[in-house]
């Protein structure tokens, strides 16, 4: 009845990479929540419009221009899906 070290180094090693898969799972999410959006199609396809001022931004698929732009992924995906109906709509009406 004595201290089972294979067991206790088990556990080390188990709790090692538990803490490794959320560190992982703290970056992924962080990186995506610093990602910018297009406020007028939701696209994340940005350029800085002027280099030494990256205040203002481009986006590459609608081209807008300003100094708005979005960090929410789910606010991006509504507005994308409603940019899309609205080039559908317009090209039902030509």
């Amino acid at each position: 009845m004595g201290f089972d070290f294979e067991e206790f180094g088990d556990l080390l090693k188990s709790k090692e990479e538990n803490k490794k898969a959320k560190d992982r799972e703290a970056v992924l999410k962080t990186s995506s929540e610093h990602t910018k959006y297009c406020p007028k199609c939701g696209s994340p396809n940005l350029n800085f419009l002027i280099y030494f001022r990256p205040s203002l931004w481009k986006c590459l698929d609608c081209n807008y221009e300003g100094a708005f732009v979005l960090e929410g992924e789910e606010l991006a995906a509504k507005i994308k899906e409603h940019y899309q109906k609205s080039l559908v709509d317009k090209q039902e009406e030509d």
